[in-house]
């Protein structure tokens, strides 16, 4: 394959400048390399950035010219090149201001110009909180605390995950075909002290990036190397408790690792208490095998187990059955596990190639027991239902990339293959009775299914212009295997997508970025809604999507990003887990605007604010009958942050979700909230002591909402119809303490 490459772009290289190149190293103070580092060259208006081992190379430099080297959370260094024979150390010093070092540049994304800054000023704190770092993005629990998490995103409710493709170091986190939903997608696997930086991109336009990706994209990336071994105890309302540990075990030049762990225990605010009990352990370790090749392992498990009171409907409070805090059933939960390996190689095999290698493996398993009907189903014994499934996921990526200048323009290109394989066992939905008798299964199954594809991108630099464009393939392969019964069918299936892409950037100067995304992408269906004689489902319904906006630092002290976006969806689904099928919705398209802002006030206090909307309607339905249940309208998030140099940190925020329609009429609606938290902490040589305060004001608010029928005991057998919800956390405070070792 490499052959292949480099014979193909033989004749661009030939046109490509023979200038003088200039070879250097980007580490902070403590001699740690930074990877992504911006170096930039006045004379001829290049730049590059560094590479995961915090070296660059540059063309067309000689001795007496300057370059800018800057990295977001670090002093801008302006340098005189003394001599382009020898390599160039470059040591950046922390800087506190940090909005001042944000530049607007050709190849800036607005995820690392705002999470960046963001993760430095308001580090994530728990497992829950890291999707919310993606501006416009909100998540409701509303299981126990075991569950993957409702997502809302861009007039989306995603449910687990079906329209946001999310991914760990380059690990597919959502879940094909999964007993519970189509792109389940759970993070509880996760440390959130192992997070180093957060990748997001709305709608779909990168070609690297395939199924799931309708409404965008997340990529999480943990850290290389601790700055040092941490013992952290935490505890607070609801019999809540907390102990995490990061332990480095090498920090040297070419090798370094650590292992991290993580306890947690909560009984929540209901009245049947949840018992969670999670634990987390990780092992990252990294090698230098000599100038052009780096090692990466990762390994981690995760296991988690609760109980659940449940959603419950409004009725059932207003007649004195229970209050907000109790539980029709209150025999729900479940337990989960996850085992992973990631291997990553990176090969600079010439010094403007780079082919990277990242293979994982997972094992997975499910169990979960839900009652969303009650005694609608089945009088006698109630409505409890079981949803399990274990599963190996494989998966692999290689990726070529290569920086060229050929004539005035500076180019990139990037293409790679990925394959990956899921092979699922035992999953089934089955009618059961307090957890522990089976009635009947309603669907029991063996699944695999494969997912190949290649992407290119190619990248044009000319001036202030940038353009990207894209395509993608992707193949599919479904197999399954009904066992109901002992029946013992097999069904197969395949299906294909094409995916173009286009971005367009202009920089019109250092303060101000405008920006054309055009893009088709998709969504995966569930393959039993895809197979027989008469399936419901296309495999692979397509999206299209455009984003136009800009991005804009009026002062050093100002950063603001807006957008208008439109995006038109082939066929939604809806899954309906209590009757084990998945409902067909039609086309739909959504439009909308999201508005960021980041302000310094001082060297001390950062503003946030986010705020976005959506209008989303079914195009085959008509007018006043064509809203999309549950998809969000108006939302908004914000706070501001103060840090000091003598160790005190305090922040407020808020979080915004309006009124949505419930049904296709928006004759039932879900209640939006507004809900403020708070926290101080304050550090001092090696220890840091702080506080959280959840829901400030102690709002009454729902947070997961579902329109859905069902019957209490003595009620009609039909049943009635209302909004079931679960409620919010009320007023809660939780501390700890933090010992840097």
């Amino acid at each position: 394959m490499v052959k292949t490459y480099l014979t193909l772009f033989t004749l661009l290289l030939g046109l490509a400048s023979h200038s003088q190149t200039l070879r250097g190293i980007v580490t902070d103070e403590q001699g740690t390399e930074l990877t992504g580092a911006y170096i930039y060259h006045p004379t001829s208006g290049h730049h590059v950035h560094t590479d995961i081992q915090g070296r660059f190379e540059m063309d067309g430099v000689q001795a007496g010219d300057s370059i800018h080297v800057s990295f977001i959370g670090f002093k801008t260094e302006k340098l005189t090149i003394q001599s382009v024979d020898r390599e160039l150390k470059v040591i950046l010093a922390i800087q506190v201001n940090l909005l001042s070092e944000v530049r607007i540049r050709p190849r800036s994304e607005l995820s690392d110009m705002i999470n960046e800054l963001d993760l430095i000023t308001r580090p994530v704190t728990n497992s829950q909180t890291v999707l919310r770092k993606v501006p416009g993005l909100f998540i409701a629990q509303h299981a126990g605390g075991g569950k993957a998490e409702q997502i809302f995103l861009r007039g989306f409710d995603i449910d687990h995950g079906t329209d946001v493709a999310i991914d760990v170091d380059g690990m597919p986190v959502n879940m094909v075909s999964h007993a519970h939903g189509q792109g389940y997608a759970d993070l509880h696997f996760l440390i959130p002290e192992t997070i180093d930086r957060i990748e997001f991109d709305k709608g779909g336009y990168d070609a690297s990036v395939g199924n799931f990706s309708t409404a965008g994209h997340i990529s999480l990336r943990t850290k290389d190397r601790l700055e040092g071994s941490s013992l952290q105890i935490e505890g607070g309302q609801f019999s809540t408790a907390r102990l995490t540990g990061l332990f480095q075990i090498a920090d040297k030049k070419n090798h370094g690792g650590y292992i991290a762990l993580e306890r947690l225990s909560t009984d929540g605010p209901f009245t049947s208490p949840q018992d969670l009990q999670r634990t987390n352990l990780q092992l990252h370790y990294d090698m230098q095998l000599d100038d052009r090749n780096r090692f990466d392992l990762h390994l981690s498990h995760f296991t988690s187990r609760w109980d659940a009171s449940g959603q419950i409907p409004q009725r059932a409070i207003d007649q004195g059955l229970i209050d907000r805090w109790g539980a029709i059933d209150d025999t729900e939960g479940g337990e989960t596990n996850r085992s992973d390996l990631i291997l990553a190689w990176e090969n600079r095999f010439d010094p403007t190639w780079t082919l990277v290698n990242t293979f994982s493996l997972s094992h997975y398993s499910f169990d979960l027991f839900s009652n969303f009907t009650f005694n609608l189903e089945e009088p006698e014994y109630g409505d409890q239902i079981r949803q399990n499934e274990s599963r190996y996921l494989y998966s692999w990526r290689s990726e070529l990339s290569h920086p060229l200048s050929i004539g005035d323009w500076e180019t990139e290109i990037q293409g790679g293959v990925s394959w990956r394989y899921d092979d699922i066992s035992d999953s089934y939905l089955a009618r059961t009775v307090g957890r522990d008798s089976l009635l009947r299964r309603l669907s029991y199954a063996d699944m695999q299914e494969s997912n190949l594809a290649a992407y290119a991108s190619w990248r044009w630099i000319h001036g202030r212009l940038s353009i990207t464009p894209g395509l993608r393939i992707d193949r599919f392969e479904f197999v399954h295997r009904d066992r109901l019964d002992n029946r013992e069918v097999k069904q197969v299936n395949s299906a294909y997508a094409l995916s173009p892409k286009l971005k367009l950037d202009y920089i019109h100067s250092d303060h101000l970025k405008s920006y054309l995304y055009l893009g088709q992408s998709f969504h995966s269906n569930d393959m039993r809604m895809t197979l027989g004689e008469n399936p419901t489902s296309s495999a692979l319904p397509a999206s299209l999507g455009a984003d136009i906006g800009l991005i804009w630092k009026p002062s050093p002290q100002v950063f603001v990003q807006a957008a208008a976006w439109y995006l038109e969806l082939e066929q939604e689904f809806v899954y309906v887990g209590d009757e084990a099928i998945i409902e067909p919705s039609g086309a739909t398209q959504r439009s909308g605007a999201d508005l960021s802002a980041r302000i310094l006030l001082s060297q001390n206090v950062v503003i946030h604010a986010d705020a976005t909307y959506s209008f989303a309607r079914s195009i085959d339905e008509e007018n006043g009958e064509d809203y999309i249940p549950l998809a969000p309208e108006w939302t908004a998030s914000g706070g501001i942050t103060y840090s000091s140099d003598l160790g005190l940190s305090a922040s407020l925020t808020s979080r915004y979700l309006g009124d949505r329609p419930a049904n296709e009429d928006y004759s039932q609606v879900a209640d939006g909230y507004l809900i403020l938290d708070a926290d101080i902490g304050y550090s001092w040589k090696r220890v840091r002591v702080f506080v959280n305060l959840d829901n400030l004001f102690d709002t009454e608010w729902k947070e997961a909402q579902f329109l859905t029928r069902s019957r209490l005991p003595g009620e009609a057998a039909e049943g009635i119809e209302e909004i079931h919800f679960t409620p919010g956390t009320p007023r809660a405070i939780y501390g700890g303490v933090r010992l840097n070792l």
